[in-house]
């Protein structure tokens, strides 16, 4: 059979998934409520945001509190049959935060094997519950999340805390390395696989220097600019050795963590232009910037 030429594609979709992890404090709640303004500072006709909150705190941008699985999956389903209620108003959907939609799976993976005492007993134990629940509720969850981008154009933003993992590679020493908080690693393996972006927001990074067997730091100097407020504060959107992080746009490696610096770097780069059917950017452009 011949094969029908016309479906070929860039393979590139006008909306955009992100993962936003950080430090506790960081601000990642508050980038996100920037967001949509970000984008209309730096010129770009967008509405407004949407949060989906999953935890307490405070957020004075438009939203909905979730509690259960069982409310998420019928919030999204009811975005995807009535997509002009929302288009119509916002541009972004936000997750905040996927660490406590994560309770929300371990609550309904128990609720559907009553017989088990704990999360890992389920799917049958011998660590199966990682790819029973992946498979069995995030699957079918982020695809609901991309039917809910195809129907509305909104791009979503997960929002994640952070956690050190300990990495021993084979034939290296061990060291340290910051990751989204996830029991289930299987899933944050899938969620950075799944992200267009994954930025890792936290306080300038200092290395270590070691003279004679002895680590030299300059922690305690980054000790006092914390407490003070004056170190910066960036978001890192290239791996590292201390993080993980991605970015499918060709975006700098790091840029200072504030909405409007996402926002610009953003409109700067010519795949996410052309994803969002925006025109090019011209030498001349790229030289004003």
């Amino acid at each position: 059979m011949a094969f029908n030429f016309e479906k070929i594609s860039s393979g590139m979709t006008p909306y955009c998934k992100i993962l936003l992890y950080g430090v506790q404090g960081i601000g990642k709640t508050t980038f996100f409520e920037r967001i949509s303004q970000a984008f209309k500072n730096n010129g770009l006709d967008i509405k407004d945001a949407l949060m989906i909150r999953t935890e307490t705190g405070q957020s004075y941008c438009a939203g909905v509190d979730i509690d259960t699985y069982d409310e998420l999956v019928g919030f999204l389903q009811s975005v995807i049959d009535n997509p002009a209620d929302v288009a119509e108003r916002y541009h972004f959907l936000g997750v905040d935060t996927i660490t406590a939609v994560e309770k929300m799976v371990h609550a309904k993976a128990l609720q559907e094997h009553p017989r088990t005492l704990n999360v890992e007993e389920t799917f049958g134990g011998f660590g199966k519950w990682q790819t029973g629940e992946r498979d069995r509720y995030w699957a079918p969850l982020l695809d609901m999340f991309d039917q809910v981008s195809k129907r509305t154009g909104m791009h979503v933003v997960f929002i994640a805390h952070s956690k050190i993992e300990k990495m021993t590679p084979p034939g290296m020493d061990v060291f340290n390395k910051y990751s989204i908080s996830l029991d289930n690693p299987r899933v944050a393996d899938y969620f950075f696989q799944y992200v267009d972006i994954a930025g890792f927001a936290n306080y300038e990074i200092f290395t270590n220097t070691v003279i004679d067997g002895k680590a030299h730091t300059k922690d305690a100097e980054r000790a006092q600019k914390v407490i003070k407020g004056a170190l910066p504060r960036v978001l890192y959107l290239e791996e590292q050795g201390a993080h993980y992080a991605k970015n499918r746009y060709e975006l700098p490696s790091q840029i200072p963590f504030d909405a409007n610096t996402f926002a610009a770097a953003m409109l700067q780069s010519q795949k996410f232009r052309f994803a969002a059917g925006l025109p090019a950017l011209t030498e001349a452009d790229q030289q004003q910037q």
